[in-house]
């Protein structure tokens, strides 16, 4: 029991204890940086998650509106006030119509289109927007199918465009039609509607990629 009590094993026992220390100190450090490191990247799986779904819902909810939109911009029924407001907004501002009936009313359905290409315009910036974060949270097939979508309302600005100045007189006739297809909605039917197409064909893009992401939350709730 004497031998124990020496200076000399207290002194060996002192420092094994020191290195034991030290290896379950270092230990603990470890596992501490361990449970720090998987922590953080739980919480930063979680928020691209949240982002994720979050960015999903935004671009849904602008595709949607985009389509929407697009539809109501074609929509072949011009009401007789909406036809009056589009004449009274071309004599206000100085524009000198026609007095041949046929390019007057051209010109009048003209403006209706451009008018409600303008009442649009929010839904597109909203639509341009989301291209950014498709890309970088869902890939380039979402940002291609946003582009794609957003184009169609180009489209259709570059046929207005046309149409104010299309003469059926002196124009061809054939493309007098193709205009007229794209100005209005299931023009010459609903199967060659060619504008609706693209837009259902893009819109089926964008559901296969974010409805998932959205449908995945929903069944966990």
């Amino acid at each position: 029991m004497e031998a124990y009590l020496r200076p000399e094993f207290l002194n060996s026992l002192g420092t094994v204890l020191q290195g034991v220390g030290t290896i379950l100190g270092a230990l603990a450090v470890c596992y501490a940086g361990y449970v720090g490191s998987s922590t953080i990247n739980k919480w930063r799986t979680q928020k691209l998650e949240e982002r994720k779904i979050e960015e999903a819902e935004k671009i849904v909810a602008a595709a949607y509106n985009a389509r929407r939109h697009l539809s109501y911009m074609r929509s072949p029924y011009i009401a007789p006030q909406e036809f009056a407001e589009a004449e009274r907004q071309l004599v206000t501002s100085g524009f000198e119509l026609s007095n041949d009936p046929a390019q007057r009313k051209r010109l009048i359905s003209a403006q209706v289109y451009y008018r409600r290409f303008e009442a649009s315009h929010d839904k597109i910036v909203d639509l341009d927007a989301r291209f950014p974060m498709a890309r970088a949270l869902f890939g380039d097939a979402l940002e291609g199918a946003l582009e794609k979508l957003g184009a169609q309302f180009n489209v259709l600005k570059a046929f207005i465009d046309i149409h104010a100045q299309f003469n059926p007189v002196a124009d061809d006739i054939e493309f007098g039609k193709k205009i007229q297809a794209a100005l209005v909605r299931g023009y010459p039917t609903e199967d060659k509607d060619e504008i609706a197409r693209t837009v259902d064909d893009q819109i089926r893009i964008i559901e296969s990629l974010c409805l998932p992401v959205l449908r995945l939350v929903a069944g966990k709730s």
